[in-house]
């Protein structure tokens, strides 16, 4: 299955997409640091660049997932 995983760069979101990767799933990455992400983040993890505050992104990120693991937090 392939799915969406958005703050995979910190604690929840990173062990979430390496349990999926680890298990054989695609999996996607939203991300604003790519060169972080590729530092933080299994070689077979897909790095979609993106923020979740733009709506755009997120669907481009998230065409073909069967499904979004939101793992993101924001803050003001």
């Amino acid at each position: 299955m392939k799915f969406l995983v958005t703050g995979a760069t910190g604690k929840i979101g990173n062990a979430v997409a390496r349990r999926l990767a680890n298990r054989g799933d695609e999996v996607v990455a939203l991300v604003r640091d790519q060169a972080k992400a590729r530092e933080l983040l299994p070689a077979g993890v897909e790095l979609a660049p993106g923020d979740v505050t733009q709506p755009e992104s997120i669907r481009k990120a998230a065409d073909g997932a069967e499904g979004v693991f939101n793992c993101m937090g924001l803050f003001e």
